[in-house]
């Protein structure tokens, strides 16, 4: 599935489309964690509007919120916004918040329906 990383003056958009993979995540982090850029944001939106699939599995969610939680131990404050309206992928979104905060993971993290109600947010 084909994703990609849009960046802002305080921010950044992770979009995913088509068939959501645990390949098709990493590719994404390693583009924003790999970026000079990342160090300067304020916030992250997670737009899976066009998700129309998810081949995710349980393990592969808590795989990435360890990786965040490695990333927020040196980017401490952002601000998280994942808009989805994929039944399916909300749920597994759900784990990721509930992974995230058991390891004590730094961000703010909330959950939307919509895109607009999700960068309205992170970009308060």
């Amino acid at each position: 599935m084909p994703s990609k990383v849009i960046w802002s003056n305080h921010g950044a958009t992770k979009k995913f489309w088509g068939s959501l993979t645990y390949k098709d995540i990493e590719t994404a982090d390693n583009a924003l964690f790999g970026d000079y850029r990342f160090d300067s944001i304020q916030y992250l939106v997670i737009d899976c509007m066009d998700v129309i699939e998810t081949l995710l599995e349980d393990d592969a969610i808590d795989v990435v919120a360890h990786t965040d939680h490695v990333a927020s131990s040196y980017k401490r404050k952002l601000k998280m916004g994942f808009a989805c309206n994929l039944p399916e992928l909300t749920a597994q979104f759900q784990r990721y918040i509930r992974e995230s905060a058991s390891i004590g993971n730094s961000w703010d993290i909330r959950m939307f329906t919509d895109l607009q109600s999700a960068e309205a947010w992170a970009k308060l």
